[in-house]
C-alpha cells in the first residue's frame, strides 16, 4: 500500500506566509481580550491623543495597504461585540485609516477608502481618525458611522456615507481644537442625530444631507465653529438645523428644503452666531427657523412654504416670507429690519435667484451620486455669492 512512496525521501510541507492582515487581526485581538488596554471612557483631547500615539507604534510595525485596511473592517462586520468593545475596534479601525493617510501624504500619495457594507454592521467605524483624505462607506448598518473624525485639531478632505442605518452618523467630524475637513455629505441616513455638531470648535466648507429620517439632524453644525455651506434636503424628523452655527459660530449660507418636523432651522445664529443668508422652504411643522439670530443678526432671512405655527423672533437685516401658512406673532420690536411679504415677496425670490436655488436643492433628493450634489451645491453657492456681492455682505467663514 505504499508503493506510491517510494522514492520520496521526504515530503516539503509549504506554510502559508503570514500577511499584514494577520497581523492586524492579531492586533485586535489582543485590544478586545484587553491584552492592549486602550481607555475611551472619557473622550477628551489627551486621552484621544494619549491612546493613539500607544496604538500608532504598535501600528507602524505593519506594513499594510488599503486593501489589507478594508479586509480587516469588513471581517469586523456582525460581531458579537458589546458596545464597549466596538467603541474599542471602531477606534483601532480609526487608527489604521490614520496612520496609512498620514504616511502616504508623507509620500506624497493620496488615500482613497471605499466600502460598501452590502448591509452589515459594524459599529463606530474609523471612531475619531484623526487624519482622512477620502472616505466613501455605503450600504452600512451601525451607531457613531465615522464619528468624531478629523476632530481634536485633525484635518479630512471629504467624509461621505451613504446608506446608513444608525444613530449619530457622521456626527462631530471636524469638531473641536479647529479640526478641519473639506466636504461632508450624507445621503439616504436613518437615525438620530446625522451630521450633528460637524465644525463644532472646528471648520467645514460643505456639509449636505439629503433623504434623511430622524430626528436632530444637522443640530449644533458650526457650534462655536465655522461652516461655508449648510444644505439639508429631505429630513424627516424634529429639530433639523438647530443651533447652526450658533454661540459665536460663523456661517455664510443654511439651507434647510422639504422638511417634515418640529423647529427646522430653530435659533440659527443664536448666542451670538453670525449667517449671511438662512432659507427655510417647503417645511411643514411648527415653529420652524424660531429664533435666528437671537442675540446677534442675519443678514438675510428666506421663508417659503411653510405649514405650521410659530414666533418671529430674532435679529435680521431681511425677512422675506411668502406661503407662510399658520399663526405667526411677532416677538420684540428688535426683530427684523425689513419684512417682506406678498407681491413683493414673490418678485424678490424670482430676483435674487432663491427659486433656482430651492429647485435646485430639491432635485438633489432624485441623486445618489454625491459628485453630482456637490456640482449642485456650488451652482447654489455662486447664486449665494452674487446676491452678496451685490448686497455687499462680508464673508464670515473665509474672510
Amino acid at each position: 500500500m505504499f508503493d506510491d512512496l517510494k522514492g520520496i525521501k521526504e515530503r516539503e510541507i509549504k506554510r502559508r506566509e503570514r500577511t499584514a492582515l494577520d497581523d492586524l487581526l492579531e492586533l485586535n485581538d489582543k485590544i478586545v481580550r484587553g491584552k492592549i488596554k486602550i481607555d475611551l471612557n472619557k473622550i477628551t483631547k489627551k486621552v484621544i491623543s494619549g491612546e493613539r500615539k500607544k496604538l500608532e507604534e504598535i501600528v507602524s510595525r505593519i506594513e499594510y495597504d488599503e486593501n489589507d485596511l478594508i479586509s480587516f473592517v469588513l471581517s469586523q462586520c456582525n460581531k458579537d461585540y458589546d458596545k464597549k468593545i466596538w467603541e474599542l475596534v471602531g477606534f483601532y479601525s480609526g487608527v489604521l485609516l490614520s496612520y496609512l493617510t498620514e504616511k502616504n501624504w508623507k509620500e506624497g500619495k493620496r488615500t482613497i477608502i471605499k466600502i460598501d457594507f452590502g448591509g452589515n454592521e459594524f459599529n463606530n467605524l474609523f471612531y475619531y481618525a484623526e487624519c482622512v483624505d477620502v472616505v466613501i462607506v455605503k450600504n452600512l448598518i451601525g451607531n457613531s458611522a465615522l464619528y468624531g473624525v478629523a476632530s481634536y485639531g485633525g484635518k479630512a478632505n471629504q467624509v461621505i456615507g451613504i446608506d446608513i442605518e444608525g444613530d449619530d452618523a457622521l456626527g462631530r467630524v471636524a469638531s473641536f481644537y479647529r479640526g478641519k475637513v473639506d466636504q461632508v455629505i450624507g445621503i439616504d441616513i436613518k437615525g438620530r442625530n446625522a451630521l450633528s455638531e460637524v465644525a463644532s470648535g472646528g471648520g467645514v466648507n460643505q456639509v449636505i444631507g439629503v433623504n434623511i429620517k430622524g430626528c436632530m439632524a444637522f443640530y449644533r453644525v458650526g457650534y462655536r465653529g465655522k461652516a461655508n455651506q449648510v444644505i439639508g434636503v429631505g429630513i424627516s424628523g424634529d429639530g433639523a438645523l438647530c443651533e447652526v452655527a450658533s454661540y459665536r459660530g460663523r456661517a455664510n449660507q443654511v439651507i434647510g428644503i422639504d422638511i417634515e418636523g418640529n423647529n427646522a432651522l430653530g435659533r440659527v445664529a443664536s448666542e451670538g452666531g453670525k449667517v449671511n443668508q438662512v432659507i427655510g422652504a417647503c417645511i411643514k411643522g411648527n415653529f420652524a427657523l424660531y429664533g435666528v439670530g437671537s442675540y446677534e443678526e442675519v443678514n438675510q432671512v428666506i421663508k417659503v412654504d411653510i405649514k405650521g405655527n410659530g414666533v418671529l423672533y430674532g435679529m435680521a437685516n431681511q425677512v422675506i416670507m411668502y406661503n407662510v401658512v399658520g399663526k405667526y406673532v411677532l416677538k420684540h420690536s428688535r426683530l427684523i429690519g425689513e419684512l417682506i411679504k406678498g407681491r413683493k415677496a414673490k418678485r424678490l425670490l424670482k430676483q435674487y435667484g432663491i427659486n433656482d436655488i430651492i429647485a435646485i436643492a430639491e432635485s438633489m433628493r432624485d441623486d445618489k451620486d454625491w459628485k453630482v450634489m456637490i456640482d449642485k451645491a456650488n451652482k447654489i453657492y455662486s447664486i449665494y455669492e452674487r446676491i452678496a456681492k451685490e448686497k455687499g455682505w462680508k464673508d464670515l467663514v473665509r474672510g
